[in-house]
């Protein structure tokens, strides 16, 4: 059986997610502590109805999905959908 297929609504003008640590730039090592940001949106639980709301996921060396399609969960796509905005991952030495 297939995974259901995400809604997805488009965000409202101005939103954007970004990283608040590590900084753009920043060199790193293991743990490496994660902190997302948002902005004109609100982070909510998977499954959540909330308007301008939704959930963070981090792709470690990996392109971009199909966004027609369920994000893989695998250790290159690390889902938040607890509606966390914070993690310590450990990774390998690279850029």
């Amino acid at each position: 059986m297939q995974p259901a297929v995400p809604v997805r609504t488009a965000s409202p003008e101005g939103a954007r997610v970004f990283f608040i640590t590590p900084a753009n730039g920043d060199t790193v090592s293991s743990p490496i502590d994660i902190e997302f940001g948002i902005e004109v949106m609100t982070v909510a639980k998977a499954g959540d109805k909330q308007p301008d709301s939704g959930h963070h996921h981090l792709l470690i060396d990996t392109d971009l999905p199909d966004l027609g399609a369920p994000v893989p969960a695998d250790a290159n796509h690390v889902h938040f959908g607890d509606g966390s905005t914070w993690t310590e991952i450990s990774l390998e030495p690279g850029q």
